[in-house]
């Protein structure tokens, strides 16, 4: 089917994006695990201790560490938690404690109303690449495309300083460096950077959280994946009209997605040749982003160029700083406690 014969659906969200405040010293932090359950506690117990000694207030949703078979627990109390944390004027981070998989199963219930009247700065990836998706594709939701609260303690200091200066709001730009795919144009294209994980953006193709990435920079990075279900993902997404006016594509480095060594396979850069090089537009692959410890944090929706003659990606966007500190209300949780959002 030709690019553009899609029948699309008029995306909602506003032509302008909304960026969240940045953080600063003081301001309250909520760790919630709407994915899968947290597998390593003591990590997390290091993760929540750093956001600390950055002069943050963390608080932990009350179901944080629960589990439910691959889930943090119920719906319900996955739901709690997330809504909570929006509702709570206090709270001007909402960072995801790990990935996995359950997002998809509550984006429905999430409270868009209330996250529209007060815009707070979303931080995660892999299986939160629905939730940002889902944000931008409703209210224009600027979020932070960056490494859980989980991984936070193991990751090498360049990536957590890098991190921590992106949701502060100290960095007035961010260069990645990849290299541009043989066979697609060497041009220089620029517009918001959306996507996330390959497979998560398939599933949600078709959806009403599914993205529009027209004119934006679309982002893709993966994890144990073989190459031929990477076609298959790319296909899912060509074919539901997802990758229609693309500007560009920003690949990330793949992560154990390496051909089976029992059958005869293309290589994942292969796959990622034939099915978006023939978009005709600017592609540049192994950024550090995705699943490498080395994980360079990036907005999801900000304006960024990508520059295939150099295979540069820059971010041109940060969160803005505010000009008085808000104080957590009478009554606060306790800094790096579990906390109830629903007293």
């Amino acid at each position: 089917m030709p690019r553009g014969d899609h029948d699309h659906p008029a995306t909602v969200a506003p032509l302008t994006p909304t960026v969240p405040h940045a953080v600063r010293a003081g301001d309250r932090v909520a760790v919630v695990s709407p994915c899968g359950p947290v597998l390593d506690h003591g990590l997390l117990d290091r993760g929540i201790a750093l956001l600390a000694s950055w002069g943050l207030d963390v608080v932990e949703g009350v179901h944080v560490r629960h589990s439910r078979g691959h889930l943090a627990g119920s719906d319900d109390q996955r739901t709690s938690d997330l809504n909570g944390a929006i509702a709570d004027p206090a709270v001007r981070a909402i960072w995801i404690a790990r990935g996995g998989y359950g997002i998809t199963r509550i984006l429905d219930r999430i409270d868009w109303d209330a996250l529209a009247r007060d815009p707070t700065l979303i931080v995660g990836f892999s299986d939160v690449t629905a939730l940002l998706a889902a944000a931008r594709h409703r209210l224009g939701l600027v979020g932070v495309h960056g490494h859980f609260v989980g991984r936070l303690a193991v990751q090498p200091e360049p990536a957590v300083t890098q991190l921590r200066r992106l949701v502060f709001g100290e960095d007035t730009e961010t260069v990645l460096h990849g290299a541009a795919l043989a066979g697609t144009p060497l041009t220089a294209v620029s517009g918001p950077l959306v996507g996330g994980n390959l497979t998560v953006l398939a599933a949600l193709a078709g959806t009403p959280h599914r993205i529009d990435a027209r004119g934006c920079v679309l982002l893709l990075e993966e994890v144990g994946e073989a190459p031929y279900r990477v076609d298959r993902l790319l296909t899912q997404l060509r074919d539901s009209g997802a990758l229609d006016g693309v500007a560009g594509a920003a690949v990330g480095t793949p992560v154990r997605c390496d051909p089976p060594a029992t059958r005869p396979s293309g290589s994942f850069s292969d796959v990622v040749a034939d099915r978006l090089g023939e978009l005709g537009v600017p592609v540049v692959t192994d950024l550090p982003i995705g699943h490498m410890p080395e994980q360079q944090a990036v907005l999801h929706g900000g304006r960024v160029t990508l520059d295939a003659p150099s295979g540069l990606l820059t971010s041109h966007d940060r969160p803005p700083s505010r000009r008085r500190h808000r104080r957590p209300p009478a009554g606060a949780g306790p800094r790096g406690r579990s906390w109830s959002f629903h007293p």
